[in-house]
């Protein structure tokens, strides 16, 4: 969401900690009905045995987007475009552009054999910029 290249790394270290967590079979989810919603469909109906955080992020986020009614919630519009690049078949693109700053390796050896199909997600990405019409507040006020 940015051309901030410091800001896109830290960003990128926050989103894959926070995902790591929220992602983990044992998160505990807030009393809150969105999280209640997440947490019951995330840890029932997308368990995954994957050991790699790569592998289960896209097990967990290809999961997600197929059975979590989300568009009721205020986190619809990250979910949506989620789903667009799931459509478009970049998801393990996107998954890499947010860890390859925590796993340059494994995100260097991934790249070694995908190279164009993420420059074509990097491409699609800078064109089609995310906008958000209004802070996403994931908790109630």
């Amino acid at each position: 969401m940015t051309d901030d290249l410091e800001l896109k790394r830290s960003s990128a270290m926050i989103i894959t900690g926070s995902s790591n967590k929220v992602l983990a079979a044992n998160w505990g989810a807030d009393p809150e009905k969105m999280d209640q919603d997440f947490g019951f469909v995330s840890t029932e109906k997308c368990k995954t045995d994957a050991t790699d955080e790569f592998e289960r992020q896209v097990n967990k986020r290809t999961c997600l987007v197929a059975n979590w009614d989300y568009e009721n919630f205020p986190t619809s519009p990250l979910f949506e475009r989620m789903k667009v690049i799931q459509n478009k078949g970049w998801l393990e693109a996107y998954v890499w552009s947010i860890m390859q700053e925590t796993e340059k390796e494994k995100f260097l050896d991934w790249l070694s054999a995908n190279a164009s199909h993420f420059e074509a997600y990097r491409e699609w990405r800078y064109w089609n910029p995310l906008f958000l019409d209004k802070p996403i507040r994931r908790l109630g006020e």
